[in-house]
C-alpha cells in the first residue's frame, strides 16, 4: 500500500482468503512492526484514499517512536506487545 503500510490477508477456516480477515500493519524492515487494525473482509471492502493517507501518516509516527516513547505507551496501555 506504500509508506510502510501493508494489508495482510488471513483466511478464515472454511472461508478462504475472500471471506477472511484483513490486518493493517505498519512495518519497517529490520526495525518495527505494528498490527494497527483488523477487520473481517465482509465488513469493510476497500480502504479509501483518505484513509490510506491517514494510515501512512500514522505509520510514520509509530515507526519513528523512540524506545522511551514505546515504553511509555506500553505502560499506559496505548500499545500492547504481542509475543
Amino acid at each position: 500500500m506504500g509508506g510502510h503500510v501493508f494489508k495482510l490477508r488471513f483466511a478464515r477456516p472454511g472461508e478462504g482468503k475472500r471471506g477472511g480477515y484483513r490486518f493493517i500493519l505498519f512495518f519497517r524492515k529490520g526495525e518495527k512492526l505494528y498490527f494497527y487494525f483488523a477487520y473481517p473482509k465482509a465488513k469493510l471492502d476497500n480502504i479509501e484514499d483518505d484513509e490510506l493517507r491517514d494510515y501512512k501518516d500514522l505509520a510514520k509516527a509509530y515507526l519513528d517512536f523512540t524506545d522511551e516513547q514505546i515504553t511509555a505507551r506500553l505502560k499506559d496501555g496505548r500499545l500492547k506487545e504481542i509475543k
